[in-house]
């Protein structure tokens, strides 16, 4: 089974690294903050493939590890059995990287196990790539996120074809 993703999607992917390296550029120079997350509420395998050219590539979690300097923290999460196989391969590609997967719904999961590691007296800030192909992302979760003022929002729509 494979991810397929449009032109759309690509190019959406581009846009995605070219505002995630930013994002570490200005955080890291940061000196009051103690740590910058990344987390992707619908992470796929990581290496979908074009419906048009027929090619894999990067996907929003594999763009995210290229990046340097890297994130202190990945938050991939994923409810598809056989996508989350695939986002285990990450470990060995990425062996220095601090990636955790969950496996099920991200609204419970953001809600019950990411947000807590969040507070805002942490010092620590964190990027969320929302990307949903359905109506899996419930406001209320959204509202959670803007709540503990930690977290930017990156909110976007996918196409994927099974």
């Amino acid at each position: 089974m494979e991810d397929l993703i449009g032109k759309w999607s690509v190019e959406k992917l581009e846009l995605l690294r070219k505002y995630l390296s930013a994002y570490l550029r200005v955080l890291t120079n940061q000196p009051w903050c103690r740590g910058y997350e990344y987390i992707d509420a619908f992470a796929g395998t990581g290496k979908p493939k074009t419906r048009d050219e027929q090619k894999f590539v990067d996907g929003s979690p594999r763009i995210a590890l290229n990046l340097s300097p890297p994130f202190t923290q990945y938050h991939f999460i994923e409810q598809t059995d056989w996508r989350v196989e695939k986002l285990q391969r990450l470990h060995k590609e990425f062996p220095t990287h601090n990636i955790a997967i969950y496996h099920g719904d991200c609204n419970r999961i953001l809600r019950e196990q990411i947000l807590p590691q969040l507070p805002y007296e942490s010092q620590k800030r964190c990027i969320a790539f929302i990307d949903p192909f359905g109506m899996q992302f419930e406001w209320q979760t959204m509202g959670n996120l803007a709540a503990i003022k930690t977290v930017e929002i990156v909110l976007t729509e996918s196409r994927i074809i099974e």
